[in-house]
């Protein structure tokens, strides 16, 4: 932990209206002092402000170009519950009070100009540089806790990675991510390098400003002449000038668009149990702290921030970035590289490249929250059958458990579940069970105390009184979740955690009345989530609640203090500030822990306020080593929910709890293209729609096309909402289409594994935007409604009522249809699209591997059919494709596997040429 002094008020005073009186009492923690000073304090209540006066609709036009460049100094006025004045902008913050009466444009913005921080000395050497810098004092920073000192280092990691780090100069011990990146090694000069670092000071003010250049174009791709920069002890903000309006990524947000809109947008990031339909400008699971950005040059570059601390981002349309944080350092890793391709790689190679899932996992997989035993398991996997849908995998939500007691089996209703997998392998069909985080505190439930014995949990700080010591233990940290109990939370970056998070799994799959032997993992609710935090009582309450004295409500309730009440709470909580809760005003810990709880890594103690963004990334390890322990020599397969940098090494993501709405259909394949630049290829969304109990066989018909061509493609809705699994509808439409698409998507299998197999070596997009592979056409910057799967074309029906769709062909490459041949040039086309058809085109140029479905419903059957290619000829009548294979689960190692080049050149006027290898190579 670093040397910050945490102030704590204990009990419920964070909450604006209690039940119960309760002596309020201040806890002084330091780092180096283990005495707690008791002060008596008082809390008030947080009060609701009035709306703010009716602004005019934004209008660029109306705005000069100062106007533009405003940098938002009050961004939680956005919440009805925050105040703006003259008085807090000016006198509390230091910033410009100008209000201009338009939507979105800030009243209260910053003064570029004059904050920030001053040269002081450099050294600069062939391949890096160090330069040490001092607050200017020209104006106050926004907060208290200023750091006066800083010192930068420039490294060049590679021809076209650079490395800035900003640090105080005169504390080494602020927080860093301490999971770090793949190391690159120094280039041996800087002048090899595609990029280089340059820094300025502004003759009037001295200030220091530094710009990353891509040197065969002299343009900045980053450039902090922006302004603005600060280095609070909890807010850190870094701008930059853009070089173009073409920006992409950051998540896990709901995005309507896969470009962002830079017209004063602003956005939280903080992994939170929040689905994408409870709010639209809000954060979600996943923490991506990095975006992509296109050149007016047409050229790419992506900019990671490394942090794992609360943050936000906002663009202005000047255009400008801003990125803020509440803790830790900068650090930042600039790719330069040609095309995005190239971009993406590298950084892939930077982060950890994704895990290569087994060849069975990309069959169609079906699942449902609320199947009420196994019976109603069979009936989905039996009525599927029956309609002649192929189906690879199988799921089955919590109520497996007992009581949703994690790794444990309902035998009342679950019964047989160890021999209904058998069963299920046998006719070819993996079973995948879902996995929470928490753990029900209970004498008789073994799985809690042994993690106490090998000390696993989620503590409170030493010397700080907890509220609730119901428990076995000494200082663990106490929550609620699904089960009708309290919980603790494992602490996966503690090594204790893995040894017993394999040794419970390895029990589990070895377990045949008990247990399963399960074929995947399925990881959720590991933001992580906690209901009802500082609440009365979580919403899931099964007590009587008219007996306080047996069953006295319950939720975690975290004390007040500098982490859970931090100065600047961020986007990320007050996006969510509501009515409906005892406090309005949210904080870091609603829905989840308290942020000044602890964890332990190599020795070391750190406050979840700043590693509460790596919890599902280190489960996700924990639980990828764990299987690949229990299931030797196979390939894991590990499904997350959150994520954070380079989770894909070791899980697939989805893109969590959507809606039955075209409206979500459409933002999945936002999603997909973001999850493949973050480096987690492994993606799709619920396919029909995870909550809304509708059955609407129409986009359920639309949504099954589309999903049959998602890297990960799984059906999958809620409980209490009407079945969706196809053979639910009774609707011969639906499965006349759904058995047409699924056929093409097995076919296809052979290509689609090949693409992964190759991203898991090398790293780059299976599921890629069009300007992913074209990026010199303009006219594909803004296409989010089309995507390739490889060098595929995919152009879903994304409205109802529609049989035609509009389907841009990006220029400089033929195109054809693969089902006709039909070649079609670049331009916009409007094609057919009956109820029962998806449009799928071929880039000339290619040659796709595919194997016969036939009569088959899962990969294990249809793996022994014949092989074919398709010969898609580009303008030279020309083109070259590779086919991986190989077991379809076993490590990937120098003599068990085959990869076939192949190349087609030929001056015949066919364009694309069917045919079959029978028997080409089977295992």
């Amino acid at each position: 932990m670093n040397k910050r002094t945490i102030f704590i008020v204990s009990g419920i005073a964070a909450i604006a209206v209690v039940a119960i009186v309760v002596p309020v009492v201040t806890v002084v923690l330091t780092r180096q002092n283990t005495e707690c000073e008791i002060l008596t304090t008082t809390v008030v209540p947080s009060t609701t402000t009035e709306y703010a006066p009716t602004k005019k609709p934004y209008d660029p036009n109306a705005l000069s170009e100062e106007d533009k460049t405003r940098i938002d100094c009050f961004l939680e006025a956005e919440s009805r519950f925050e105040n703006l004045t003259k008085f807090q902008c000016e006198e509390v913050r230091g910033c410009i009070y100008s209000p201009l009466g338009y939507q979105r444009v800030p009243d209260c913005f910053f003064n570029r100009t004059k904050l920030g921080y001053k040269f002081v000395s450099t050294s600069p050497e062939i391949n890096k540089e160090t330069i040490f810098l001092k607050k200017s004092p020209l104006v106050k920073s926004p907060y208290l806790e200023e750091i006066k000192n800083l010192k930068l280092t420039v490294e060049y990691l590679a021809d076209n990675l650079v490395h800035v780090k900003i640090v105080d100069a005169d504390d080494d011990t602020r927080y860093e991510v301490p999971y770090k990146l793949n190391q690159v090694p120094l280039i041996a000069d800087k002048a090899n390098s595609k990029a280089k670092f340059e820094f300025s000071q502004d003759p009037d003010t001295k200030l220091f400003s530094f710009k990353i250049l891509r040197k065969s174009t002299n343009e900045a791709v980053f450039d902090t002449s922006m302004g603005a920069f600060v280095f609070n002890n909890q807010f850190l903000q870094i701008s930059t000038k853009l070089p173009s309006r073409h920006i992409f990524g950051f998540g896990e947000n709901n995005h309507e668009k896969l470009a962002h809109d830079l017209d004063f947008r602003s956005w939280g990031m903080f992994a939170r149990d929040n689905a994408p339909g409870w709010g639209d400008n809000r954060n979600n699971y996943g923490f991506q702290p990095v975006y992509y950005a296109l050149e007016n040059s047409t050229k790419s570059h992506m900019v990671l921030f490394y942090t794992s601390n609360a943050m936000e981002y906002l663009f202005t349309p000047t255009p400008s970035l801003t990125m803020r944080t509440i803790g830790g350092i900068f650090d930042l890793y600039f790719v330069v590289d040609d095309t995005p391709e190239d971009v993406f790689k590298a950084y892939h190679n930077l982060i950890g490249r994704a895990a290569f899932p087994p060849y069975w996992s990309f069959g169609f997989q079906i699942c449902r929250w609320g199947y009420n035993n196994l019976s109603d398991v069979k009936d989905v996997v039996e009525r599927t059958r029956n309609i002649q849908l192929p189906q690879d995998v199988q799921y089955i939500d919590i109520e497996y458990m007992i009581g949703y007691r994690i790794l444990t089996v309902n035998q009342l209703n679950f019964s047989g579940l160890s021999d209904f997998q058998k069963d299920l392998e046998k006719n070819g069909t993996k079973l995948i069970l879902i996995v929470d985080p928490g753990l029900v505190m209970e004498r008789n439930n073994s799985l809690y105390v042994s993690g106490l014995e090998k000390d696993i949990y989620i503590k409170w700080p030493n010397n700080l009184q907890p509220y609730d010591r119901d428990n076995l233990g000494t200082n663990e940290m106490i929550s609620w979740c699904w089960p009708n109990g309290k919980l603790m939370y494992p602490d996966y970056m503690n090594s204790n955690t893995h040894e017993w998070w394999f040794e419970v799994i390895r029990e589990f799959v070895n377990n045949p009345t008990n247990g399963s032997d399960m074929n995947g993992i399925w990881i959720d609710m590991n933001e992580p989530s906690s209901f009802e935090t500082n609440e009365l009582k979580p919403w899931n309450w099964l007590y009587p609640e008219d007996d306080q004295d047996r069953y006295p409500f319950f939720s975690l309730k975290c004390p007040v203090n500098k982490l859970d009440d931090p100065p600047y709470r961020t986007k990320s909580a007050f996006a969510f500030d509501s009515d409906g809760q005892l406090n309005p005003k949210s904080r870091l810990s609603q829905k989840t822990l308290c942020m000044i709880g602890t964890h332990t890594f190599e020795g070391k103690q750190y406050y979840h306020y700043d590693v509460h963004n790596l919890y599902a990334h280190t489960q996700a390890l924990a639980t990828y080593n764990a299987f690949k322990k229990v299931k030797v020599n196979k390939r894991p397969f590990v499904l997350t929910r959150s994520n954070f940098v380079g989770t894909g090494k070791y899980s697939a993501h989805w893109l969590g709890d959507n809606d039955a709405t075209w409206k979500h259909m459409k933002m999945s394949i936002i999603g997909a293209i973001e999850y493949n630049m973050f480096g987690i290829p492994m993606i799709g969304a619920d396919i029909c729609g995870f909550f809304i109990s509708v059955q609407d066989a129409e986009m359920c018909t639309r949504w099954l096309q589309l999903g049959s061509f998602y890297t990960f493609s799984r059906n999958h809705n809620a409980n209490g909402n009407l079945p969706k699994d196809p053979a639910s509808f009774n609707n011969k439409t639906l499965e006349d289409s759904t058995r047409k698409a699924l056929k093409l998507r097995y076919e296809l299998l052979p290509y689609i594994y090949t693409i992964m197999y190759h991203v898991s070596q090398n790293g780059g997009t299976a599921m890629k935007a069009l300007f992913f592979e074209f990026p010199e056409d303009f006219n594909t910057y803004e296409i989010d409604e089309q995507f390739l799967l490889g060098h595929i074309l995919v152009s879903p029906v994304l409205q109802p009522g529609k049989t035609e769709v509009r389907a841009y062909f990006p220029r400089n490459a033929a195109w054809y249809d693969l089902r006709t041949g039909k070649e079609f040039q670049q331009g916009v086309y409007i094609l057919p699209a009956p109820i029962d058809y998806i449009n799928i085109h071929l880039r000339g140029g290619i040659v796709v591997p595919t194997q016969e479905l036939g009569s088959c419903l899962n990969t294990e059957c249809a793996r022994k059919n014949a092989f074919g290619l398709i010969v898609a000829l580009d303008k030279d009548k020309k083109a070259k494709g590779s086919l991986f294979w190989d077991d379809g689960e076993s490590d990937v190692s120098g003599s068990n596997y085959h990869l076939v080049n192949y190349e087609f050149d030929s001056g015949v006027i066919l364009k694309i040429i069917f045919f079959f290898l029978l028997n080409f190579y089977l295992f």
